[in-house]
């Protein structure tokens, strides 16, 4: 148990089968070493194994042991809450003043109240690129931070590509074209299988495996009802069971015009992968304690109890005339013992009749929405939806244990929109979701075509988009063509995760395209998400160095700004970057912008040798160019031009100040990647000015 270390395991920690301290722990190695250090695990929460004091006694023999080491745990730090929330008010306000150009108030706060922003070398770095603008010096920071360790990889953005597998190893051998189908992953098997779904004219019931080492489609049966499976149907739900190798289905959609008691039941189906054969568990599971019929509910499983969970989706009823104008019945969460076959509702829906009961727990339901279990922290997460015609944008999660719920984000403005086109995965190792918009099927956002990958940290409860892609109608006609490099935004589609690799599938979909309705995709994809290398992150931000100081020079000297670019800047460009390729392509634009001439002094003086330049402002990233108010005081302080060389004047502050901001961007973007002690707050104080 110490070989592991794993702090959410209480049991991986030093521990003997002594109940009173202190306890005695002997480990033995097989041959005499010298040992250089010991770690001790500390489980997560409160336990009274937690160490405190400790004493290492070593030696050749067990009987002739010597004192080596003793030592204990102890907590140093700050335990007045409000002494540190005034620490940090203050850093925030040393933030803003430097950003701003109040060098006055900076130091006289900073004198007062002999708090610091950030470590020193932090602020050598503000001084070289921010106010003097030398871009060597910064490129050997950088590279400082990088050889010295200090540049956190993980802190980067990933990188999405997304490539198309139709290279196949029997090209003739694949599904056909459809929506609101289902795919499910055999990690231990590396097959991905698929049932079901809608071609635009009828419902399917073939059932179909990939074979992720092979690259090849194999079918296992044209109609599944012919092998004692599932009739055809499409908004059903599929999960894997990894352990006993068997897929669950349940649920499908069901036309308004032929519903009738007969076709409406919530039939349950499983399906063996070793055996090949299907199994009809119950014919309708609302008879025996479970769901009504469904669909567009979700389906998660946990695999260490052997429970199914379901939440959410409408409920099927009979076609009645006279109830056509009533709102849509919800289904709650429910929970499915796979040993004993047993059906338990946990939440109903708020709607229900027994919600009102102090007893009974309820929830808001929806459809059409996502849900994905964390096997370790055992909970639920909820994402999207529609319940009516109003789309459900809360993200909540769902403790199993006690059945309390949390909503995990507020912020609005930075996550995705809210709709019934997301597709979301887990990753429970990383503790990310990962939460893919494409197309909406709605009306009013017809002309709205897009695809945005989102992550969620859970260790961080924070968004941030990896990916984004806007797609005009007439480009997403053209991404139907076999030559494009991602894919066209849909709705219907489905996409999973394979944790092991790292790497999503996306199948098929519905492409939204009115002149054509029926039509379906059969495109297959596999998006992968990289962490940039140490050296990949560095070359990016030399890029973004040289990019910067080729900007500020094209302002001044369009040929040198020319040669630079051919040399300086070329020598860092990634070629392989797609993005970045593009960037340096657009820069000889520059060289050709019908600006205003800057003065001849400009070239030779440094940013900030000019009082006057000393209240020039600077901008923080979090909103493009914030705090343009100190432009306005800047230059509220000069008079009109009333010659040649006083215009020259004005343009020579206007190209300053534009050039410290972009140089306080870059500071910002370069801050990210290193340790959170050593800089300056993330956050602004501009932000808590709500407007």
């Amino acid at each position: 148990n110490i070989l592991e270390d794993s702090p959410s395991n209480q049991t991986s920690r030093w521990s003997s089968n002594s109940n009173t301290p202190p306890q005695f722990l002997t480990l033995i190695l097989q041959r005499p070493a010298i040992v250089h250090k010991i770690k001790f695990g500390k489980y997560d929460k409160s336990h009274v194994c937690n160490i405190k004091k400790f004493k290492v006694f070593g030696g050749l023999k067990e009987d002739n042991l010597q004192l080596l080491l003793q030592g204990y745990v102890e907590l140093q730090g700050q335990e007045d809450p409000m002494y540190y929330r005034e620490k940090e008010v203050v850093r925030l306000c040393l933030k803003h003043f430097r950003q701003q150009g109040y060098h006055s108030a900076f130091k006289a706060l900073q004198k007062q109240t002999n708090v610091t922003l950030e470590s020193r070398l932090m602020s050598e770095l503000h001084e070289t690129l921010v106010e003097n603008g030398n871009f060597a010096k910064t490129e050997e920071y950088v590279e400082q931070f990088a050889s010295d360790g200090l540049i956190d990889c993980t802190k980067q953005p990933y990188k999405a590509t997304w490539s198309v597998q139709d290279q196949l190893r029997n090209p003739g051998m694949k599904p056909g074209m459809r929506g609101g189908h289902q795919l499910v992953l055999d990690s231990n098997e590396n097959r991905i299988y698929l049932f079901g779904g809608w071609d635009g004219f009828c419902d399917l019931s073939d059932l179909w495996y990939y074979d992720i080492k092979l690259n090849q489609w194999t079918l296992i049966h044209e109609r599944a009802e012919l092998n004692n499976g599932p009739c055809p149907r499409s908004c059903h739900k599929m999960i894997f069971d990894p352990v006993k190798s068997q897929i669950f289905t349940l649920g499908r959609y069901v036309d308004n015009v032929t519903r009738t008691n007969f076709n409406i039941t919530s039939d349950f189906y499983l399906y063996n992968v070793r055996t090949n054969s299907w199994l009809l568990i119950t014919k309708d599971t609302s008879q025996v304690g479970g769901p009504f019929p469904l669909l567009d509910h979700q389906m998660c499983i946990d695999v260490a109890e052997n429970t199914i969970y379901v939440f959410g989706g409408r409920i099927l009823t009979q076609r009645n005339i006279q109830d056509l104008s009533k709102d849509p019945q919800y289904s709650g969460l429910y929970s499915y013992h796979i040993d004993v076959n047993m059906w338990r509702q946990i939440l109903v829906d708020c709607n229900h009749p027994s919600a009102s009961n102090p007893d009974v727990y309820s929830i808001k339901s929806r459809a059409t929405h996502s849900m994905l279990f964390h096997h370790r922290y055992r909970k639920l997460y909820v994402f999207g939806g529609q319940r009516n015609k109003e789309y459900t944008p809360e993200f909540i999660s769902i403790d199993l244990d006690s059945r309390a719920l949390t909503v995990m984000s507020s912020d609005c403005e930075n996550m995705p929109q809210c709709g019934f086109t997301q597709r979301a995965t887990i990753d429970c190792e990383r503790d990310e979701i990962y939460v893919l918009t494409s197309l909406s099927k709605e009306k009013e956002r017809k002309d709205i075509n897009f695809n945005v990958l989102w992550m969620f940290s859970l260790k961080t409860n924070q968004w941030s988009c990896i990916y984004r892609r806007n797609h005009s109608k007439l480009q997403c006609l053209t991404k139907l063509d076999r030559s494009c490099t991602e894919p066209c935004p849909r709705f219907a589609h489905q996409l999973i995760y394979d944790v092991n690799s790292k790497i999503h599938f996306l199948f098929g979909g519905n492409p939204g395209n009115n002149s054509v309705s029926k039509r379906r995709l059969d495109d297959f994809w596999l998006l992968r998400l990289d962490i940039p290398t140490a050296q990949q992150v560095l070359q990016h931000y030399k890029f973004l160095i040289r990019k910067l100081e080729y900007e500020e020079i094209a302002r001044v000297d369009p040929l040198q700004a020319m040669c630079y670019l051919q040399t300086s800047l070329s020598d860092v460009v990634d070629h392989s970057d797609s993005e970045q390729l593009k960037q340096f392509h657009k820069l000889p634009t520059l060289l050709f912008n019908n600006e205003p001439p800057q003065c001849a002094s400009f070239s030779s003086t440094p940013m900030c040798s000019s009082p006057d330049l000393e209240n020039s402002s600077s901008s923080s990233q979090s909103h493009h160019y914030n705090h343009c108010s100190s432009k306005i005081c800047c230059f509220g302080k000069t008079s009109p031009p009333s010659s040649d060389s006083d215009e020259c004047r004005l343009n020579n502050y206007e190209g300053l100040w534009d050039h410290k901001v972009k140089r306080c961007v870059l500071f910002n973007k370069i801050v990210k990647l290193l340790p959170d002690h050593m800089v300056q707050p993330k956050g602004n104080l501009s932000d808590f000015v709500r407007i």
